[in-house]
């Protein structure tokens, strides 16, 4: 006799195993993230609202970003981190990861500031 199990399934079906599979692989591969835990030597680039691209205090054209790394003699091996701004479309960080991957450099981060973004006026959840 064959005994029915009340234990339900969640999370099995071939789809998911490879949809997460794929995705990872690529993750893996291009070496983009988005992490706040940041490992041994890295490098910083900054990206602003305005879509200028610094590093340190100079402002770089996001064709010459890989000679500018090359220039201050980071290594490809080593971990760039980029700051983004809170509403950063796909395709800026598409195009630098496309740069910074074509150039060499396969470890990169991108990171949004950890302070709260706030407008002008008085916040309406606050009560006085």
């Amino acid at each position: 006799m064959k005994m029915k199990s009340n234990i339900k399934r969640r999370g099995t079906s071939m789809g998911g195993s490879v949809f997460t599979l794929v995705f990872l692989s690529l993750a893996l591969c291009c070496g983009g993230a988005t992490a706040q835990m940041l490992s041994g030597g890295e490098s910083h680039v900054r990206l602003t609202e305005k879509g200028k691209l610094y590093m340190g205090e100079n402002e770089v054209k996001l064709s010459a970003l890989a000679a500018e790394l090359k220039k201050d003699k980071i290594k490809p091996e080593t971990q760039v981190t980029v700051e983004i701004p809170h509403n950063t479309p796909a395709n800026a960080l598409s195009a630098i990861g496309k740069e910074l991957a074509s150039n060499g450099y396969r470890r990169f981060i991108f990171t949004k500031p950890r302070k709260a973004v706030v407008d002008k006026g008085i916040d309406p959840l606050l009560k006085r």
